[in-house]
Order: C-alpha cells, then structure tokens, then sequence
C-alpha cells in the first residue's frame, strides 16, 4: 500500500489572510583565405581543410541505424520504492517549514521533485505547492506563483495551489497579477466551499483595486513614452507639450492632438 500523501497542515501555514494585507575564432579569415586557394574540383581537400568538415566515420552513418533506446519504465515496486523516498524527503521539509526554515525545505522538497515518479502526480504536484508554501513565506511572490503553475498543471484544481497563487498574485499587486487573483478567487469559490467567505470578500475587494492599478500603469507608461518622444522631438525643436493627450471617457482610450 502506498504511504499516505500528506503536505503542509493548514496549522503551519499563516492564516488565509495573514500574509495579503555565443563570437568568431582569430583565425577564421586565414582559414577562408586558404579555403579559396584550393580548387573547386577537389572536394575531398576542401572537406579536408574544412574546420567544418564532417568526419568520415560520422558521415558514413545512416540515420537509420541511429537507435535512440527510450527509458525503461519502472515496475509498480520500483514506483512505490521511489514514493517512500520522496516522503522521507518531504517529512523532513515539513518540519523545515515548521521551523521556520524555509530555504531548506525548499532543499528538501526539490530533491524529493528530482525522484518522484512522472507515474504520481498529484504527488508531484503537492511538492511544488508546498515550495510555492515556502516562497510565499520568504517573499518570493513571484516564485511562488511560478511553483503554483507547475502544480496546477499537474492537478488543474488543487485548491491549495489556487489559493496560494492567488495571495501570491494579490500582493504582488500589479495590474495583471491582480487580475489573475481575482480569477483564481471566481475559480475558488466554485470549487472550494471552505473559502467561500474569503472568495467572496476578494470578489468585492479586487476589481476597484485593478481599475486603480490599471490606470497608475497606464500613466506610468505614458510617462515613459512622452519621456521618448521628447528624445525624438527635441531634434525638431518640437517637444511633447506640442501634443495633448485626451481620454474617451467611453472607452478609456487616448487619442493625440497637434497644439501650436
């Protein structure tokens, strides 16, 4: 019988809430200068000079008797052999991760990844929702939220890898990163009835704070092309105040316009 899958308790995580408030050789010109000496009639010289020149053991291989010989796969006893190791691996990233250590049961945690069977992967997918556990604690946001994709790529509704993204994604805070939560968050509150309370709060909190992001993002980027365009302009003797930028309070887009 397998050993049972366990990961990070939820009494040693924080609260769902706690955490969101290549250059060319010298030679190479001499080598084509000698290249050009040697006549054009003579090609097994020309291979011969060649630095490119195939060798001829090499050339006289068919790629027919090329045998790419794929892995052999493991016996359901080596399958449970390699889970006990990954669990033993992971028990102790546990207590890591209890301990407050979380750089090395990111250690652990990623040599138990480097044995555990392509044949479990929930298995695979719990690892790397618990070093996405870890980054979230040492404020690698954007780790977490890369370790988040790896596990739901596995299992496409681990609850706890969505909910992890999604606090990853929130305090990130940009525009995108925001709105990924929030899809998360919609996501969660279908599958995950436990979170619904959280879910819901998210689903009220979020969308004024994407509008905002958006439009902090909008204005930066606009500085950074008036920022440009006063590089371009100024050898006109023109500038960007040449220019007025009004918004279509419809759509939210700007539109230019030529002032004298």
């Amino acid at each position: 019988m397998s050993p049972k899958i366990s990961e990070i308790s939820d009494s040693e995580e924080e609260e769902f809430y706690e955490s969101l408030e290549y250059a060319d050789e010298p030679n190479t010109v001499l080598k084509e200068t000698q290249l050009k000496e040697v006549s054009s009639e003579d090609p097994t010289v020309v291979a011969e000079n060649s630095t490119h020149a195939i060798p001829k053991t090499v050339a006289s291989v068919e790629a027919s008797e090329i045998n790419i010989i794929p892995p052999t796969p493991l016996t359901e006893e080596e399958i449970e052999e390699r889970v006990q190791e990954v669990e033993s691996y992971k028990a102790v990233g546990n207590q890591l991760f209890g301990s407050g250590e979380y750089e090395s049961a990111v250690e652990k945690y990623n040599q138990a990844l480097e044995i555990c069977p392509k044949e479990k992967p929930s298995l695979l997918a719990l690892l790397h929702g618990n070093i996405a556990a870890c980054y979230i604690k040492l404020e690698r946001l954007e780790d977490a939220v890369s370790a988040c994709d790896s596990a739901l790529a596995l299992e496409p509704t681990y609850v706890k890898a969505l909910v992890r993204r999604a606090q990853a994604n929130e305090r990130i805070g940009k525009y995108l990163a925001l709105s990924s939560a929030l899809e998360d968050y919609k996501k969660l509150l279908d599958i995950a009835p436990n979170y619904r309370r959280e879910c819901e709060r998210a689903l009220v909190r979020l969308p004024p704070r994407i509008e905002e992001q958006q439009e902090i993002e909008k204005a930066e980027m606009l500085e950074k092309v008036k920022d440009l365009g006063n590089r371009f302009l100024g050898m006109f003797g023109l500038s960007t105040d040449n220019f007025q930028m009004q918004k279509d309070p419809s759509t939210g887009n700007y539109s230019m316009q030529f002032k004298r």
